[in-house]
């Protein structure tokens, strides 16, 4: 049965004349195919045959087109299946519904790629790891519901401005995902930074610099949920007037003249006059060193199928 199968995909993959984009879309959606159950195939009979999705009068189950172009899906019941990364490439698509099919793994990050989504219904399954940053491109009226998903373990911080989303479509997730990692790095793809909506939250973390190089988002910073891009020190070459004087802790520097010495020397400032026990108490704000900024942080994943999405 399995050798059956493989043969009929080869086949039809490769045999199937389509248009590019059809083509594209009809890919996607035999990568989905391949993961669902046995008994989930029965409802996707007509599927990754040697007709598209899109032929007229009788497009595969679940699937509807426009212009040739697969544009919504909506499928229950399948009893398993996992949501593929190619799925991106589905960028007609304005609606995914895909409720109440015990689908596993983690949510890809390439959904994000999906900009004209309206409806994005992955309820009551038993999808993993964080609802990813890059589901924010979806235009602001669009449904996101991922209600019922015991596994889902953060939401990105940028869905928390939906409220929708936040009433019900994140169930009983009540995490946010950390700024620096989990759902809150948005590895969306564009060809130019200029067509990403709203880069200023989507791309980066708040307070980082970002600029477009290459059709990235690039954030600069220590980290991608840095607020600054250098940091200052208290040079490590002050020291004391003599080693005879002890250096006390704490910032600025200070220190501690030994008994008998009344005044600071110059550049010194007393902070503590004298005592019968020990001598004034002097400090020296040395002039902070500016460290170098570090390298930029990339937020750019790309779309390699062998990629975690999940991470």
């Amino acid at each position: 049965m399995k050798f059956h199968l493989s043969i009929l995909f080869s086949v039809t993959l490769v045999g199937v004349a389509l248009a590019g984009t059809e083509k594209t879309d009809a890919a996607a959606l035999c990568d989905f195919y391949k993961t669902v159950s046995e008994s989930g195939k029965g409802k996707l009979e007509n599927w990754c045959t040697a007709s598209g999705p899109c032929t007229e009068g009788s497009p595969w189950a679940g699937v509807s087109c426009t212009n040739g172009r697969v544009d919504v899906i909506a499928i229950s019941g399948l009893g398993g299946g996992r949501l593929p990364a190619s799925f991106g490439n589905l960028d007609q698509l304005i609606m995914l519904s895909f409720m109440d099919n015990g689908l596993t793994g983690g949510i890809p990050s390439e959904l994000g790629l999906l900009t004209k989504m309206e409806s994005l219904w992955l309820n009551e399954n038993k999808l993993t790891g964080p609802i990813p940053a890059s589901i924010c491109a979806y235009k602001k009226t669009a449904t996101i519901d991922f209600y019922a998903n015991p596994g889902i373990s953060c939401y990105a911080s940028c869905l928390a401005s939906r409220p929708e989303f936040m009433s019900h479509g994140r169930g009983n997730v009540r995490t946010v995902c950390p700024a620096n990692g989990g759902g809150d790095l948005p590895p969306v793809v564009v060809n130019d930074c200029s067509d990403a909506p709203n880069p200023a939250t989507l791309y980066c973390s708040p307070g980082t610099r970002r600029t477009c190089s290459g059709g990235k988002w690039i954030c600069h910073g220590l980290s991608a949920g840095s607020t600054s891009t250098s940091t200052t020190t208290t040079s490590s070459k002050a020291k004391c007037p003599d080693t005879k004087w002890k250096a006390l802790t704490g910032s600025p520097l200070r220190c501690s003249a030994p008994r008998g010495v009344n005044s600071c020397p110059s550049g010194w400032k007393k902070t503590a006059s004298a005592t019968s026990t020990k001598g004034v108490t002097c400090s020296k704000s040395s002039a902070p060193t500016r460290q170098p900024t570090p390298p930029p942080v990339s937020l750019y994943y790309g779309t390699d199928d062998s990629a975690d999405s999940s991470a």
